[in-house]
């Protein structure tokens, strides 16, 4: 209104306008809408940032619990691997005591315990075969166990082991 009567009639009149009562209630409201403004703007951002924080709290609690929960993981996958690891281990030495067991056994017994493949050739002999037939294991690895069995027996002996070879098939 001061810039119309400036405008119209001058600007003592506009600063007349000011200097009185009208003049100075309408500066009075724009300063209180100002305030207003300011205050509203103030909370609008008080409430924005409060949200942020709120979001970024949120953020930060899932982030911590995906940290947690991959350490629960990891732990329990190496406990499973260290276990895995304990009982290849237990396994394998199992596995070489009772080699070493059956090794004894085979070399110490009184017995000659052999093994041949299907065509009858010696692939072991143990060391008591020197005892009681006279030959060296190594002698008789390689041949054929029909070696040892009187001419007259042989026919007999290889019909016996081929009808033992078609039972077990």
């Amino acid at each position: 209104e001061s810039i119309r009567l400036r405008d119209e009639k001058g600007p003592a009149v506009a600063t007349e306008l000011f200097q009185t009562g009208k003049g100075l209630l309408i500066v009075r409201q724009i300063r209180d809408l100002a305030t207003e403004m300011d205050q509203a703007e103030m909370q609008l951002l008080a409430d924005r940032s409060a949200k942020e924080r709120r979001g970024a709290r949120l953020a930060l609690i899932a982030l911590g619990a995906g940290v947690i929960l991959n350490l629960f993981v990891y732990t329990f996958l190496f406990y499973l691997v260290r276990r895995e690891i304990r009982q290849r281990y237990a396994a394998e030495e199992a596995l070489l005591e009772a080699e070493e067991r059956r090794k004894y056994f085979v070399e110490h017994t009184g017995d000659i315990i052999y093994r041949t493949g299907r065509d009858w050739v010696f692939t072991f002999v143990n060391p008591v075969v020197e005892t009681i037939l006279g030959y060296k294991p190594d002698e008789l690895v390689g041949r054929s166990s029909l070696d040892l069995v009187a001419p007259a027996w042989r026919e007999r002996v290889a019909d016996f082991y081929a009808e033992q070879l078609r039972k077990q098939s």
